[in-house]
């Protein structure tokens, strides 16, 4: 399959540089590792719609968490499928 963005020239240029920093050097690379985080992240909040996920400062023993909106999708439709079934839902 071959899939075709469209993006201005700025927004590539931002891109590459990302992938420079991050030492990725495809943007197929990119495509995989950042759909991997989001798999990984969507099944976390499935398997219980109670979980954030965000990036904890250990020295300060603090947390931010990382909102978007497909989280709350998916923690919506979690919550939703453990009310029909009376258990939590499994990605």
């Amino acid at each position: 399959m071959r899939i075709q963005f469209e993006l201005t020239e700025d927004k590539a240029r931002e891109l590459d540089d990302f992938m420079s920093t991050i030492g990725v050097t495809t943007k197929k690379d990119l495509f995989e590792n950042a759909l991997s985080f989001l798999e990984w992240a969507v099944k976390e909040i499935q398997a219980n719609p109670n979980r954030v996920i965000g990036s904890i400062d250990e020295e300060k023993d603090t947390y931010k968490e990382l909102q978007m909106t497909v989280f709350s999708n998916a923690r919506s439709y979690a919550k939703a499928n453990k009310n029909k079934s009376g258990k939590e839902a499994v990605a």
